[in-house]
């Protein structure tokens, strides 16, 4: 789902299914690890290693909001502390899918944007939003819902796809133009203001 750079010139790569697994140069394993998430994706600037709730495996598992938004973990994969608080929906089975999203991390600065809102967040040292940004596509966002009959499927937008912080230190999020992301667009940010400066469409 993801490959980053890891310390020691390694490779982090991120599993379907959310395990951890870290490459040395050769291409050899040399590590692994159990999703902290029912499916985590992984980011990592060669200092911090932050898991997020994947937003390519999502799972109905209900949470009572006692799970932080984010795990940083050291570089065996241990959790080591909780980054920010989830949202629970009215309908807690719900609760992986609104908390999934991409993340990026750069310069020790963790960047999270909610796979289902049109939001992006820079966050702190504790997870709390330095600043939040939108594209303002969506006027009126609702949360995610069963829909009605037979078949159990759920109602919900696709905003936020992937992110990455780029060589120019500018942030790059892959987003859906519209809530169906049978288009797709990528927005340039400004790390420090979240200000958006560019766009492709």
């Amino acid at each position: 789902m993801s490959v980053q750079a890891f310390p020691g010139g390694r490779l982090l790569v991120t599993e379907r299914t959310g395990e951890g697994l870290v490459f040395d140069p050769s291409g050899t394993p040399v590590r692994e690890w159990e999703s902290p998430f029912p499916a985590s994706v992984y980011a990592t600037d060669g200092t911090r290693i932050v898991a997020a709730r994947s937003p390519y495996f999502v799972q109905l598992v209900g949470e009572d909001g006692s799970e932080p938004l984010l795990w940083e973990l050291d570089t065996l994969g241990v959790p080591r502390a909780g980054l920010g608080t989830i949202r629970v929906p009215d309908i807690k089975y719900l609760a992986q899918l609104v908390n999934a999203g991409p993340v990026a991390v750069s310069d020790g600065v963790v960047y999270f944007a909610p796979l289902v809102r049109d939001e992006i967040l820079r966050l702190d040292r504790t997870g709390s939003p330095v600043w939040h940004s939108s594209r303002g596509l969506i006027p009126l966002e609702r949360e995610p819902r069963f829909a009605a009959g037979d078949v159990r499927r759920v109602e919900h937008a696709l905003i936020n796809i992937a992110m990455t912080v780029g060589p120019d230190h500018r942030l790059y999020v892959l987003g859906a133009q519209d809530s169906a992301a049978t288009r797709l667009r990528l927005d340039v940010l400004d790390p420090q203001t979240g200000a958006i400066v560019d766009h492709r469409i």
